[in-house]
């Protein structure tokens, strides 16, 4: 009796098919095993995202750019990238770098210096001399240690210079660091240099995703646009960063270290705190307000307490002093899904609290029960 022969071994080329499939999962281009473990981890690592994250989601992540001409470098700073939430591109020479990143217009780029066809500090100088770049952060990652080198650098507007070898926690850090100034730099508020509009969407995002328990408050001048009409827009902006200033100090006073003060735009302000302290921060926020404000007026309409100017309707109104409405919403009871439903309610919230006696500051809180449909 004969026992069937096993069967032999695979060919060398098996790795090399064009489609290579592994259980449940099918690799468009083959894996090349004879490369660095990193490299098959990455683009392990790559498809089990695509898999497991929804449709749309890649598209929405922030992109690093890694221009080095080392692959394993390259590899293992995907790798660690990738990990932590980024979407990577990757270029190996000057030029292909410089079209990726005016193509891809990436949120941190991580350049060599020394670089086939072409010096890494060229591509810098390109990327901060044109107006559709020039707000691109950029942290060299090189080999070259001498002081000279770091300074052309930095003069030429990298954002950080970091010397290989390096310690990959501590770039990660830096590159964080990098990206949160450079974010908070351009969504700031241009009068108050507080956080405009996207960083108060993600600051509430990241709130909701941890499931904290957290108070958002919506504050808004009231009267501003006749105090605007008739003092100009200097003295409006005056008031602005006085409220700003005033948010952020009680803040400082009542809050915690997790607070957020952001600008939305206008007399439009949010700060989110504890659940703990939103009530004494509210209050102390009016009474500095409604103590400050009068300084803004000249004697005799402080006496009279009312100005008169025109409406939107082009008739001549008595308008009462500028005072301040504050709208809060809390997870205490219920949760919210997004961003969108917080501001919602808080806006619903700071128009009620405007619904009372005119000229009066006034704050109010939805104790009502979330109800998510």
């Amino acid at each position: 009796m004969h026992s069937t022969p096993p069967p032999p071994p695979p060919p060398p080329h098996f790795f090399r098919r064009e489609k290579q499939k592994f259980p449940f999962v099918t690799f468009d281009q083959p894996l090349d095993f004879s490369k660095p473990f990193c490299y098959i981890v990455t683009r392990v690592g790559k498809l089990a995202r695509t898999m497991a994250f929804p449709r749309g989601y890649m598209q929405t992540q922030k992109k690093i750019l890694i221009v080095d001409d080392n692959p394993g470098i390259l590899e293992c700073l995907s790798l660690n990238f990738e990990r932590r939430g980024f979407a990577v591109e990757t270029a190996s020479e000057s030029s292909e770098a410089l079209h990726k990143i005016h193509e891809e217009k990436p949120t941190l780029v991580i350049l060599d210096i020394m670089l086939p066809g072409g010096d890494g500090v060229d591509v810098l100088k390109n990327i901060k001399e044109n107006p559709d770049t020039a707000t691109i952060p950029v942290m060299m990652l090189t080999a070259k240690c001498q002081i000279s080198d770091k300074l052309a650098s930095l003069k030429n507007g990298a954002d950080d210079y970091v010397t290989k070898p390096f310690i990959i926690e501590e770039l990660m850090l830096k590159a964080k660091n990098i990206i949160a100034r450079s974010e908070a730099a351009l969504t700031a508020n241009p009068l108050t240099s507080l956080p405009g509009s996207p960083a108060i969407r993600e600051r509430v995002s990241e709130i909701l995703r941890s499931c904290r328990r957290f108070a958002f408050a919506y504050l808004d001048i009231n009267y501003f646009k006749p105090y605007n009409d008739i003092y100009g827009y200097v003295k409006g902006d005056e008031l602005i960063k006085f409220t700003a200033d005033i948010i952020r100090r009680v803040l400082d006073i009542h809050g915690t270290k997790d607070d957020f003060t952001g600008h939305i735009g206008g007399d439009d302000f949010v700060f989110i705190t504890g659940q703990d302290n939103v009530d004494a921060a509210a209050r102390a926020v009016i009474a500095a307000f409604d103590a400050g404000v009068p300084r803004f007026y000249d004697e005799e309409t402080r006496e009279k307490k009312y100005v008169n100017t025109l409406n939107r309707e082009g008739k001549i109104q008595r308008f009462p002093l500028v005072s301040v409405s504050i709208g809060v919403v809390t997870n205490e009871h219920g949760e919210f899904t997004h961003y969108g439903e917080v501001v919602e309610k808080a806006a619903e919230m700071k128009n009620y609290a405007k619904s009372f006696v005119a000229g009066e500051s006034r704050y109010v809180k939805d104790k009502r029960r979330v109800t998510n449909y």
